[in-house]
């Protein structure tokens, strides 16, 4: 009755097996044939091409333009027109004694408020554009996290296939001898729920692997302009059959090519052009405050017409605020502690941005040592020691524990050269944002399609000697740099 049982067990073993085989089947091979590789340039392109985010970016210049263009304007006139002894008691109860004048005034701004209101505009115009390069830069970043993630994914899948060859071969083994009557069904049962817990973990693989790769998908699928049912909403992880219409290359993944120290720009990281840009605007605000000093005079010119004598005469006015309380000195010292606290910022952003770079660079170094030792003859040496525990299982002399035990160190010592291999390449995903390295990778996405900041007029120029009080320490020395490089 035992042994009855044991081959029913085994029965409906093979038979749950044989379902899921036949799903990872159509998941992994067919449509994969169909499937389209991209490379991460063209991930990139396809993101940025279809990102509202690009066409904020360019609506909100469009609107700094716009505010540039408006502070250049000067005050409007005023048209005053204004009855005197129009009506009263006595005689001049009548309108034959009033006196009627209408004047044109001007405002004068002084101190230069026009241009600097102008400086400021295009100031924050710069730096919106800067904001809008950081942004780009941020997002090819995190495009790059997603497309190696996925990368990973991709190998986790084919690894699990490598095991499930490694799982069917003992399988058939053991198959084979309890034919012969040399193995119980026992050891049959435990092989077959070995290849189920495979297919599980495999299908599972799969379904990650697919979701990241929908959540890829949408950043460009939903085309500017088109309705949300561009998306495939319709799509079913658990469906046999289902997968993503893409793929991605695999072969930059394998490699663990280290980034050339020389392409460490960091003074032309967007973040820093960013505080340049701060900076330039901390002195147009200056410029402004100060420019608010002076008191602006309002002229005023018309004509005067007497009723009684029917005569016009000409009224010439000048008007100017008084300098007594409010002198704006508030406002201009706010000014002066801004532009100091902007360049204390930059400084500090500029070493936050070098240790950035050493952390990544030390953690990417790391990975790649431990991904050669692994690549360097103990995944190979682990194969053949499987190998070899599978031969001797053939012949009896070596029992499944044996086998399970070198398949599981070929699946351990696997998943450890992906997850290193992952963190290399996340790792120099964030030397390549810390360095800036995607502005010179895709140029098209800083040069074209967005003002560039490092196009603009260098900010320090025609500074002021009230600028000069800020402390010129506050600047990292170019030796911090060099060591960075080195």
């Amino acid at each position: 009755m035992k042994l009855n049982g044991c081959w029913r067990a085994s029965r409906l073993y093979c038979r749950a097996r044989s379902v899921v085989v036949v799903i990872a089947a159509a998941c992994s091979t067919a449509p994969v044939m169909a499937q389209e590789l991209m490379s991460f340039a063209a991930v990139v392109d396809q993101t940025l091409a279809a990102s509202p985010a690009i066409e904020a970016g360019k609506a909100s210049l469009l609107a700094a333009g716009a505010r540039r263009e408006q502070a250049a304007v000067r005050p409007n006139p005023t048209l005053n027109l204004t009855g005197e002894d129009v009506l009263g008691s006595g005689p001049f109860s009548e309108l034959g004694r009033s006196e009627v004048t209408f004047s044109y005034q001007q405002k004068f701004e002084r101190g230069g408020k026009r241009a600097a209101r102008q400086r400021l505009a295009t100031e924050e115009q710069n730096l919106l554009a800067a904001r809008q390069q950081l942004a780009v830069l941020a997002l090819i970043y995190q495009l790059e996290q997603d497309y190696r993630k996925i990368q990973a994914l991709q190998a986790r899948v084919r690894a699990f296939d490598q095991q499930r060859q490694l799982a069917e071969s003992l399988r058939d083994i053991v198959q084979q001898r309890r034919e012969r009557g040399r193995d119980s069904d026992v050891a049959l049962d435990n092989a077959e729920i070995r290849l189920l817990r495979l297919d599980s973990l495999q299908q599972e693989a799969l379904r990650a692997l697919n979701n990241a790769k929908l959540q890829l998908q949408a950043r460009w699928q939903n085309q500017l302009g088109s309705p949300p049912s561009a998306l495939d909403l319709s799509f079913d992880l658990d469906s046999p059959g289902s997968i993503v219409a893409f793929a991605l290359e695999q072969g930059s993944f394998q490699q663990l090519d280290e980034i050339d120290s020389a392409e460490l720009r960091l003074q032309q990281h967007p973040q820093l052009l960013q505080w340049g840009w701060r900076e330039a605007r901390a002195q147009a605000v200056l410029g402004l405050e100060q420019s608010k000093t002076y008191q602006d005079p309002t002229v005023s010119a018309g004509l005067r017409y007497v009723q009684e004598s029917q005569d016009v005469a000409l009224v010439v006015g000048v008007s100017m605020p008084l300098a007594l309380y409010n002198r704006n000195r508030g406002h201009v010292n706010a000014a002066l502690a801004e532009l100091d606290a902007v360049r204390w910022q930059q400084a500090e952003d500029q070493l936050r941005l070098q240790r950035q770079y050493q952390r990544f660079r030390g953690e990417a170094k790391q990975a790649k040592r431990l991904a050669e030792r692994l690549q360097q003859g103990l995944i190979e040496r682990a194969y053949e020691a499987s190998e070899k525990v599978l031969q001797r299982r053939r012949q009896g002399a070596a029992s499944d524990l044996d086998v399970y035990a070198a398949q599981s160190l070929v699946a351990d010592l696997e998943q450890q050269l992906i997850d290193t291999q992952e963190r290399f390449h996340l790792a120099q995903a964030g030397q390549r944002f810390s360095a800036a390295t995607y502005v010179q990778q895709f140029p098209q996405w800083f040069d074209d399609r967005i003002q560039s900041a490092s196009n603009a007029p260098d900010p320090t120029q025609d500074r002021k000697a009230d600028y000069n009080h800020a402390p010129q320490q506050s600047q990292p020395s170019s030796s911090a740099l060099s060591e960075v490089q080195e």
